[in-house]
Order: C-alpha cells, then structure tokens, then sequence
C-alpha cells in the first residue's frame, strides 16, 4: 500500500524523494506499533505487580491474630478476622461509634478522654509467643498530662502503645522489673488520621508511623516474664485503671499480628489502606 502512489512511476523506477517518503511512513508505523507494544507490555507489568502486592498482603492474613474496624453498626467490637476476639464494654466506658469518621471513611470509634475504653480479653490469646506486629488508625482530638496518659492499646503489667504527653509515639515494655520505655521522633496530635505500628522479634521493638521507621529499640530481659498471664488487653486505655490513661480521640482499623512484619510489608500495608484514605478524603 506505501508504493502504490507511486504506481505510476514503476516503469521508471523510483526517485530518491519518492524513497525517503516510503521509509519515512515505514518508521512512523513501525514506532507506533512499538510504542502500543511498549505500552501494553508496561501495562501488563504493573498489573502483575499490583497482582503480586495484593497476593502477598492478602498472605499476612494468615498471621492476622484480630482485627476490629468498627464497620458493623449492629456489632461494633466485632473481630473480623474470623477468630472471635470481639471486644466488650459497659455502660458510661463505651466510646461512641461514629459513621463516616474512620480514616477510610466508614466507621470509628471515638473516645472522650475521661473513661471510655474497650475491653479486648486476655493477653495469652493474643501474644503467645515472643514475636507479634501490632497496628492502628488514630486521630487525636487532645492530649493528657503525663507518660501514663493516651493510652491506645495496653496489656495489664506488659506491653503499652501509646502518646506521650508531647504527642509522640510511645511504647512501655515489662522487663521483668520495670518498664522500659521508648519514644518515636514524630509527633501525631495535628488532629490527622496517622498509621501506627510496633513490632517485636524477642529483641527489638520497631515503631513505625505513616509507613516509615521512627525508631528502633533493643529491650533487654532481664527476668524471666513473658507474655503469659500478662493480663487483660485494653484499647483507648494503657492498664485497667480507668482513672488514668484514657485515648481521646479516634481509633480505627486495629490489628494485631503473630508475626514480625518487615518493613516492606508494613510499607504496603500503609500503601494500601492510605489510598482507601485519599478516596474518602476526596468524596
């Protein structure tokens, strides 16, 4: 078809002009057929990645001890992960559910600061072994006074996540004599949904916040405490004295791991829920 305009002239050969047309429509198809090849092979690759990203986080599930995201109207403290950790609380301790205000835009829980909490059963259920991830939304509406204060989730005698009372990501480990307590680098009381996480292999605590690493600590043992009969877990409380302690604010999504996560993988996970988090944030 390219040599049919110049039908005319065969007898005559071709001229050099008539020539470097022909090759000329010749490259532009050929790089137009390339550039649609490149561009469904591209397509194609980020395809089977997103395929694989999604295979390898649907994965963690099988680690994935509980997990409360508030979504179920008629049963608020539902586990659902399946494992029936529902958590539980009575009366004024209640914090309010509120619809449209978790991080992704479904439902969170919201706690005033002065006794709500929920009580989540015994830590033995949750931390059999030396080695656990645990991860939460929160959104702050305001801070408390002291290190006991701001508690999101917290063991009885064990292991406590929290905000200190400067706004920075804290955890307390029992030692066997005494807590040991770690502080992160970021603050988190700008009244924003942030992403946290702390994960523990039998010697070193990772917190992390919004995806990155905000620091790592080594906790040496230096009594024979483990996590059995650690006591009862809490969310929005650090122990089980409501006088003190008390989140104020929003708690969403929570999980809780039996395994150490990598950095790579709390990475995706945070990718993944943030993107939840810009399409409520757009509507």
């Amino acid at each position: 078809m390219v040599f049919k305009f110049f039908e005319s002239n065969r007898n005559k050969g071709y001229t050099l002009i008539e020539l470097m047309i022909s090759i000329a429509i010749i490259g532009i198809i050929s790089s137009v057929v390339f550039v649609a090849f490149s561009s469904a092979r591209e397509k194609s690759r980020m395809s089977t990645a997103k395929m694989y990203e999604a295979n390898h986080i649907g994965a963690l599930r099988n680690y994935l001890v509980a997990e409360w995201n508030f979504d179920d109207s008629s049963n608020r403290y539902l586990d659902s992960s399946g494992n029936g950790h529902n958590g539980t609380c009575s009366g004024s301790y209640c914090p309010s559910l509120f619809v449209g205000e978790g991080f992704n835009g479904k439902n969170a829980l919201k706690f005033d600061g002065l006794n709500d909490s929920v009580y989540l059963g015994i830590g033995d259920d949750y931390f059999p072994l030396n080695t656990f991830t645990v991860c939460s939304w929160i959104k702050t509406s305001g801070l408390g006074t002291g290190m006991d204060e701001n508690g999101i989730m917290g063991i009885a005698y064990g292991l406590i996540l929290t905000l200190n009372s400067q706004g920075f990501f804290s955890t307390s480990m029992h030692n066997g004599s005494t807590n040991v307590t770690v502080v992160g680098n970021k603050k988190l009381d700008d009244g924003k949904y942030h992403h946290v996480c702390l994960n523990y292999n039998g010697t070193k605590r990772n917190m992390y916040v919004d995806g990155n690493l905000s620091i790592s600590a080594t906790t040496t043992w230096t009594g024979t405490t483990t996590w059995s009969g650690w006591g009862d877990v809490g969310l929005g409380i650090n122990t089980n004295d409501r006088s003190k302690t008390i989140f104020k604010g929003f708690i969403d999504d929570t999980r809780i791991y039996s395994s150490y996560l990598s950095s790579s993988d709390i990475q995706k996970l945070y990718a993944e829920e943030s993107a939840q988090r810009k399409l409520a944030e757009a509507k």
